[in-house]
């Protein structure tokens, strides 16, 4: 099938994961069949290695640079609500994309990634 990512915390629309205005919010991935790979996440492909992508609101593998927010090369990643306003955030209801991506950003076919719903606090 491919590699996938789960994010661990729970988010949705009837409960989302509550950002405080100024709070930042810590999510945990679990990656299968990828490795993370840091010291390359810019440049030639490798089988099997690569990063995940953070997408505010909405994921369309056509356009992949619509709505990115930043490339991650953890298993955690610690979300500031001062990014997601700078993104383009307001206060309410957001939905956070994380998506597999191989080392020279392109998405890895087929796509996998999972999202959570978050509630950016006004």
């Amino acid at each position: 099938i491919g590699p996938s990512l789960t994010i661990i915390e729970s988010g949705t629309p009837s409960h989302p994961l509550a950002l405080a205005a100024n709070g930042t919010l810590t999510l945990h991935m679990r990656i299968n069949g990828l490795t993370l790979d840091p010291a390359k996440a810019v440049g030639v492909n490798k089988p099997g290695r690569g990063h995940y992508q953070l997408y505010l609101d909405s994921f369309d593998p056509n356009t992949p640079l619509l709505n990115f927010v930043t490339d991650i090369t953890t298993t955690s990643y610690t979300i500031s609500a001062a990014q997601l306003v700078k993104a383009g955030a307001g206060p309410g209801i957001h939905t956070l994309f994380m998506i597999l991506a191989n080392n020279d950003h392109s998405i890895i076919n087929p796509a996998s990634g999972d999202s959570v719903t978050i509630r950016l606090g006004s």
